[in-house]
């Protein structure tokens, strides 16, 4: 049955995306997995959360820190606008924002604008290292980390 979701875990997007963030496809794979297979362990640290047109933003209170040309908010707006789930970060710990769920303006949207309003310059970007957007009426989400 196709829900119309795309499937992160493909093995082609996976090489791809190996590609632009510059891993290996294996140890990006594995990445992913324990990405996918532990969120739900931490989603308990999501303790905070605002609403934004009609949706929930939860969020941690872990400072995800990166040096980038891009602020977080030009970062995820690139991901929407590119289609990707990765970007690595161009500073000395080649930090990397990846998401896992739908990438659709329904998301990314309300997703940006909190960005937009919560990121900081402190010698680095800092924006929270875990984000979640809920839509109420099914809740389905989007999750973003930044590592």
């Amino acid at each position: 049955m196709n829900t119309g979701r795309r499937d992160l875990f493909d093995w082609r997007r996976v090489s791809a995306l190996a590609v632009i963030v510059g891993m290996t496809p294996s140890v990006l794979s594995g990445i992913l997995s324990t990405l996918r297979s532990n969120w739900l362990l931490y989603r308990s640290d999501l303790d905070r959360s605002k609403e934004i047109d009609g949706f929930i933003v939860r969020y941690n209170k872990d400072a995800g820190r990166l040096r980038d040309r891009l602020d977080p908010a030009a970062i995820v707006r690139h991901m929407a606008e590119t289609g990707v789930y990765a970007y690595r970060a161009a500073d000395k710990e080649g930090k990397v924002v990846m998401w896992v769920g739908p990438i659709s303006s329904d998301f990314t949207e309300p997703l940006w604008k909190f960005v937009s309003d919560q990121q900081s310059w402190h010698g680095d970007w800092f924006i929270w290292s875990r984000i979640e957007v809920v839509r109420p009426s099914d809740g389905a989400s989007l999750q973003m980390s930044v590592y």
